[in-house]
């Protein structure tokens, strides 16, 4: 990536992240949409009360672009998910891959190119209700990156089963 077109985009990301963190669930249409491709990966069994599993949120943005990471950089900001669960259903903090670090033009960055698995913990709560289809959304959000950057965003469903 050529200076100025790294420069814009590290300032357009400062720009919008903010807004884009605070901003809630995206409509569909976006740049930042499209160029990124997500999945929600839901381990399989059923969860009993009091017991945990991950899901895993696939992120793969097309060539050319980026993700940022949760490492502190002078830009970017980390994807990010809000959860709607069933009573009982409880979901942990990221755990994020390492990122890359860049370094360039007197500024640092931490990205992810190509695929990027987000991990987060979902704990049944002692007294979870029984469910044979807990469903569950994930609100993903994102700032993706080339030349421009651009605020992305989807909603995923899945379902769990929750045993007694």
């Amino acid at each position: 990536m050529t200076s100025i077109p790294r420069i814009c985009c590290v300032l357009l990301a400062l720009v919008l992240a903010p807004a884009a963190a605070a901003a809630g669930p995206r409509p569909q249409g976006r740049l930042g949409d499209a160029v990124v491709a997500a999945r929600l990966i839901l381990d399989g069994g059923p969860l009993a009360p009091g017991d945990a599993t991950v899901a895993r949120i696939e992120l793969t943005p097309a060539a050319g672009w980026h993700l940022y990471g949760p490492e502190r950089g002078d830009a970017g900001a980390p994807p990010d998910v809000a959860w709607t669960l069933p009573r009982g259903l409880h979901a942990g903090a990221i755990d994020f891959p390492a990122a890359r670090r860049v370094v360039a033009h007197g500024l640092t960055t931490y990205d992810y190119d190509g695929r990027t698995t987000l991990r987060i913990r979902i704990v049944a709560a002692p007294g979870a209700p029984a469910r044979r289809h807990a469903r569950v959304v994930a609100n993903v959000s994102w700032v993706a990156c080339s030349n421009v950057c651009a605020p992305g965003g989807v909603t995923l469903r899945g379902w769990f089963a929750v045993a007694r």
